[in-house]
């Protein structure tokens, strides 16, 4: 539901939703990367951060949540993180 409320534009919907699936299933890791991604969208970069590193937390081999870490360092500024980063997992 999230994911549609995310398409219609309903930014504070999709929130609540992504919110209601964590609490739900705490640890599923793929609802952490999908709400970085809306926040990450919405410019909400720190909390991006905590979202994404909850995700590596609970899946730290998936390769596309290992990727969007380096985006996630990359929108906030942090330049020469996600090179080492996705370096590390791209072999």
């Amino acid at each position: 539901m999230a994911s549609v409320r995310w398409h219609e534009w309903d930014w504070q919907g999709a929130e609540a939703e992504f919110r209601r699936a964590i609490e739900l299933t705490p640890n599923y890791a793929t609802a952490y990367h999908w709400y970085c991604i809306l926040l990450r969208d919405l410019g909400r970069f720190d909390e991006a951060s905590r979202e994404i590193q909850q995700a590596q937390e609970l899946d730290p081999l998936s390769p596309v949540i290992n990727v969007n870490v380096g985006f996630i360092l990359y929108y906030q500024g942090l330049y020469d993180k996600p090179s080492l980063h996705t370096v590390q997992y791209s072999n």
